[in-house]
């Protein structure tokens, strides 16, 4: 049973890749290729590839690029005998007039041109069909008014006989054959899908009457608006020849600018590229950063409030800072210079006699009596304690290079020799 199944299986493949000229093993025939637009709207990979109205291959894949902020069309060509050349010319537009689906229009160029390096066509060899909602970008100011008035004017004009006579010498118009058959389309199923479209539209339109009808008056309530400004109609219909004169100049200096930025874009990418690594690096801590300012919000709203009573604090220790500028002065130009002073008799500095001193003092006046303050002196016996002697020793003493003092000698010694006392010695 199940080798039945299979070998049933397989001749249905067979039967398949016969008919339908199927070929799994041969993978998908002709060439991609990518090209670049401003926009592609109503693209998608139904989308048929022509050539002189002639499908040659269909849409793959569009995707839009962030960085250039443009649209990328891959469209694969099943044709072999196709060979687009450097001159190519690839254009995004309506398969009929009515609009709505679109195709892509391909222009292989000139025979005499080289063929096409590679299978990326630039944004300047592509080309889009033009929307009324690009129109309606340029009708601004008076020729937005202008266009009111032409809504309001259109009632006016279309009232009377001269509408009819006009439609019946239409009708009359022996070129209406070729406009007919171009109507069938420029493949063979463009007229039977159009009466598909428009009876699905007709289908929609019956189930939302209602819908139809408001729609109906309201923009019977616009032209009956729009005529009232006729003025405005006026100043749109004159200045709009301007506006587009305006419109091509521009055109024509971005076009002047394009060939300029595409070298330094190019200069341009290789930076932009180092630049990617660094800022997804920075990532992180600019998240970190922002939750680190959101919880540091009420802290600074604290010092905010703080800020004001800081200012006047501030404005007051400036006059008091001010006030305490001379005693600063005179602390460090006159008393921390005597501090450091070494005393000529002890050797030390002044500094590290004050508390000693204070010692001795406190040592001295610690006796209260009854009647009066006692001051005591206190004696102590040592090599200095017998005043009358002539020399004092310093065999004790620490300072260095001192081992006595005879002042009463050389004084005594100077009066009855007659000679001057700087010539005695002082001490050795």
């Amino acid at each position: 049973m199940w080798i039945g199944i299979l070998a049933v299986l397989l001749l249905t493949g067979i039967t398949v890749a016969v008919v339908t000229s199927w070929n799994p093993f041969a993978g998908s025939p002709g060439r991609v290729y990518e090209a670049t637009f401003a926009t592609a709207r109503q693209v998608n990979g139904d989308t048929p590839v022509r050539i002189d109205g002639v499908q040659v291959g269909r849409v793959e894949d569009v995707r839009y690029d962030a960085r250039d902020r443009t649209a990328r069309v891959r469209f694969r060509i099943t044709d072999e005998d196709v060979v687009l050349r450097r001159d190519v010319d690839v254009a995004l537009r309506w398969r009929t007039l009515l609009g709505g689906r679109m195709e892509l229009a391909v222009d292989p160029g000139s025979r005499s041109a080289e063929p096409l390096p590679g299978d990326r066509i630039p944004g300047g060899r592509t080309r889009v069909q033009t929307e009324l909602e690009d129109v309606a970008r340029i009708v601004r100011g008076d020729a937005r008014r202008g266009l009111r008035t032409t809504f309001r004017e259109l009632p006016d004009a279309l009232a009377g006989d001269d509408a009819g006579r006009a439609l019946r010498d239409l009708g009359d118009l022996r070129d209406a054959v070729p406009a007919a058959r171009a109507l069938r389309g420029e493949a063979r199923d463009d007229l039977p899908g159009l009466v598909r479209a428009g009876g699905r539209a007709l289908a929609a339109t019956a189930a939302t009457a209602d819908r139809l009808e408001r729609v109906v008056t309201d923009g019977a309530s616009t032209l009956r608006a729009a005529g009232a400004r006729r003025a405005e109609l006026r100043a749109a219909l004159a200045t709009a020849p301007a506006a587009l004169d305006e419109t091509r100049r521009l055109a024509a200096a971005v076009d002047r600018t394009l060939p300029v930025l595409d070298p330094l874009l190019a200069e341009l990418r290789p930076g932009a590229r180092r630049l990617d690594p660094a800022l997804r690096r920075t990532a992180p801590a600019l998240r970190t950063l922002s939750a680190t300012l959101r919880d540091a919000r009420p802290v600074l709203r604290e010092v905010d409030r703080a800020l004001p009573p800081l200012t006047t604090a501030s404005e007051r220790a400036t006059g008091l800072l001010r006030g305490l500028r001379p005693t600063s002065v005179r602390l460090l130009e006159t008393l921390v210079p005597f501090l450091e002073r070494t005393d000529e008799d002890v050797r030390l500095p002044v500094y590290q006699l004050i508390g000693p001193t204070f010692s001795s003092v406190s040592a001295m006046s610690g006796l209260i009596g009854d009647d009066a303050h006692v001051v005591n002196f206190p004696i102590t016996v040592g090599e200095r304690s017998q005043m009358l002697l002539p020399c004092s020793t310093f065999d004790t003493d620490p300072t260095p290079g001192l081992v006595d003092r005879c002042e009463n000698l050389d004084q005594a010694l100077a009066m009855l020799l007659g000679v001057s006392r700087g010539r005695t010695g002082g001490g050795r």
